[in-house]
């Protein structure tokens, strides 16, 4: 979205034209510490998420593929759990919950 698409849509949503309306947080509500986790190794602790946030979320949308992967990468090793561009955010931290869990029972 350009930028004067952008002001043209928040016009609308001021003047009642357009409402959004947010995407589901249930898993997110369920796995918040471990979206906590994530959002924090992703730089952006404060970020607003739902069920549909990506990791590419956080990085600029005008970056090219390979500064997306890389930054999943920078992601995914401080967090010791797989980490892609395309993931969702709730994906990583199940990853995260499950390796705990692994962990928590000795098998790791």
């Amino acid at each position: 979205m350009s930028e004067i698409d952008a002001k043209e849509t928040l016009a609308k949503v001021k003047i009642g034209k357009m409402k959004i309306v947010s995407a589901p947080q249930d898993k997110v509500e369920e796995l918040q510490s471990w979206v906590d986790q994530v959002l924090g190794a992703a730089g952006h602790p404060e970020a607003y998420v739902t069920d549909e946030s990506l990791i590419s979320d956080f990085v600029s949308i005008f970056a090219e593929k390979d500064e997306k992967e890389k930054r999943a990468k920078d992601i995914s090793n401080k967090l010791g759990v797989s980490v892609k561009s395309r993931d969702y955010i709730v994906e990583v931290a199940e990853r995260l919950r499950d390796k705990e869990n692994i962990v928590g029972l000795g098998y790791e």
